[in-house]
């Protein structure tokens, strides 16, 4: 018989992370717990990436590849067929199985998911959807109260940090000021702001990404007939997925690699595919299953030279975008109302209603360029010492939580438990995605977030 006081946990965040994580909660505990997902909004299972209603803005990953469930790998697969998706897209010419659904559906994907999990929990837990925002937090002897704007509050005995991506940082310029401007849309996702482009107007995109590659096609599914430039300090638009081989198993998964040891074998096997006629992109995909393991061997040093030097070539060869994307970037690039400059970003001043933009660049046609609107795609503010959401900024204030020593995320262990200020690792505060980038790098994913919150809630659902 189930008795005694129930354990309190609470999730902070209703993106993907946080939901997945309720998924495995309602799923697997089977003693008495009161379960609280925390979100100031109402879009649950979502977040940035799948908040999407762009039909361009596609998964970047196999139909495959990306069921919520790690022992259930034709889960989304079986979702997508019920609810008849296929007839839904733009066609591809792949099988269901190979293809890149749109991210809005893959949001509902999560979405029905969640309900399920809710309509087929067990009596003995209870589970709510807090709609606040939390704005601080005490821990108290391993409990802890969650403050709320609205000045109420709840008691945890375990809480989950699952909060995802953040906005771009605004690029240092002399003047500043701009980025107080209406020409200037820091929220890449915005669909407000990006609908209230007009269509002959110019855009400026700072980064060229896959963020960038989003907004591009957004602009043009909305009737953008203005030109668009993207700037990068690189110049590189993501790689694409080419056709899918699985590509044999070439690093030894027992043994530990500096990082010049593991380039070497990368090199060495992207050379040979080539020389039989094989894609290189499939020797990328094959390192999957290692690349944390790796990544938590390298050294300290190793881990820094990689993110300064490697990792814009690293992104661009892992983070691919899909053919059909590809086809349409191309397209775009060929007609020339898509322009990308190597440069880096000087200044931005507003001069007679447009944005004049000066350029750290060597094509010298390119130094100063007018537009009409900037977009900051430059990628999400990953150092917590600099991140402006209330609740984070006192956390570190407050020590419970820093920053890890790359300034990727949230100083963490491997399965999560955060590491305090002190250097004391909590039994009861945790983390998992995008939080843990500089703990275990490939940590952005669905792929990656279903193993952390399958295993999360096996340690959260420990009595």
């Amino acid at each position: 018989m189930l008795t005694g006081k129930p354990l309190n946990i609470a999730i902070i965040g209703g993106g993907a992370s946080g939901a997945l994580t309720v998924i495995q909660l309602l799923q697997n505990i089977n003693f008495p717990v009161s379960i609280k997902l925390i979100n100031k909004d109402q879009s649950i299972g979502r977040g940035f990436a799948y908040s999407t209603n762009c039909p361009q803005h596609l998964l970047n990953v196999r139909t495959n590849n990306m069921s919520l469930f790690p022992d259930k790998p034709n889960h989304f697969i079986e979702w997508a067929k019920k609810n008849n998706i296929e007839s839904l897209i733009e066609k591809s010419g792949l099988p269901l199985e190979d293809d890149f659904l749109p991210r809005m559906y893959y949001g509902d994907y999560i979405h029905d998911t969640l309900n399920e999990a809710i309509s087929n929990k067990k009596p003995f837990i209870d589970f709510e959807i807090v709609q606040k925002e939390a704005f601080d937090m005490d821990a108290d002897n391993g409990s802890y109260t969650i403050k709320f704007t609205d000045q109420s509050e709840t008691k945890a005995d375990k809480v989950v940090l699952a909060i995802g991506n953040f906005l771009p940082t605004n690029i240092p310029i002399p003047n500043e000021a701009f980025y107080g401007s209406a020409s200037y849309i820091r929220h890449p996702y915005d669909s407000n702001l990006l609908n209230a482009i007009k269509p002959d107007e110019e855009v400026l995109i700072i980064g060229t990404g896959l963020t960038s590659v989003d907004v591009v096609l957004q602009l043009k599914a909305n009737g953008i007939r203005g030109k668009i430039t993207a700037i990068s300090r690189n110049g590189y638009l993501p790689h694409h997925h080419v056709e899918k081989v699985k590509h044999p198993v070439y690093i030894d998964g027992g043994a530990n690699y500096s990082l010049h040891e593991a380039l070497s074998v990368i090199r060495k096997e992207i050379k040979a595919a080539g020389s039989k006629g094989m894609h290189w992109p499939n020797v990328i995909d094959a390192l999957r299953p290692f690349n944390q393991k790796l990544w938590i061997g390298f050294s300290d040093k190793d881990k820094k030279l990689f993110v300064r030097k490697l990792s814009p070539a690293w992104n661009i060869s892992r983070h691919r975008m899909a053919g059909a994307i590809y086809n349409k970037i191309t397209a775009l690039l060929n007609s020339g109302n898509f322009e990308i400059v190597k440069g880096g970003l000087k200044n931005l001043t507003s001069e007679n209603g447009r944005v004049r933009v000066d350029l750290n660049t060597k094509d010298t046609a390119h130094s100063s360029i007018y537009v009409d609107r900037v977009i900051n795609c430059s990628g999400p503010q990953t150092d917590y010492e600099k991140v402006e959401i209330p609740l984070l900024k006192n956390l570190v204030a407050k020590g419970i939580i820093g920053p890890d020593p790359l300034r990727l995320g949230i100083n963490a262990t491997p399965d999560g438990a955060i590491i305090s200020r002190s250097g004391a690792t909590s039994p009861t505060l945790f983390t998992l995605g995008p939080p843990l980038r500089g703990i275990l790098w490939e940590s952005i994913a669905m792929p990656e977030i279903r193993e952390q919150a399958e295993k999360l809630a096996l340690i959260l659902g420990r009595e």
